[in-house]
């Protein structure tokens, strides 16, 4: 069953979404996707410092989730 990690970074002005295929490649493209923000906009700060506020969840595909 393939996997699927799901994550979310909300911030005071911009909230980031990622679907990727590995953990190791979630934590990457948020990393970078963070430093880009970052110096694009002058956000204070580091990726060190937001990483905790990551929410993420790993899901297997193809699943089918019923609520009731």
């Amino acid at each position: 069953m393939e996997e699927m990690y799901i994550a979310h970074l909300a911030t005071s002005n911009y909230d980031f979404y990622l679907v990727a295929d590995s953990e190791e490649r979630m934590w990457e493209e948020l990393k970078t996707s963070w430093n880009n923000h970052k110096a694009n906009t002058g956000a204070s700060w580091s990726w060190e410092e937001i990483k905790d506020s990551v929410w993420w969840n790993k899901q297997h595909t193809n699943q089918v989730w019923r609520k009731g």
